[in-house]
């Protein structure tokens, strides 16, 4: 399954909101039946790659895309649900 995103405003950074959303997400992931889980964040944005990162995600790849006629780098991060 594909997480898309997760989005925190930065006054709640740090709070556990984004810990709170992924873990909701893996626990309808196990309900459903879903073996593995994609996430992308910008690779650049070295605060998301770190979150996926310590809870478990690995890096795949990582790809060039448009977002909003601008080309950027996307990383892939994968894990076990």
């Amino acid at each position: 399954i594909h997480l898309g995103a997760i989005y925190v405003h930065p006054d709640r950074w740090s709070d556990g909101v984004g810990s709170a959303l992924l873990s909701a997400f893996l626990s309808r992931c196990r309900d459903g039946g879903y073996g593995r889980i994609h996430a992308v964040a910008l690779a650049e944005n070295d605060r998301a790659c770190a979150f996926y990162r310590s809870r478990g995600f690995s890096l795949r790849e990582e790809r060039e895309s448009d977002l909003f006629g601008e080309t950027v780098t996307d990383a892939e991060f994968v894990r076990a649900v």
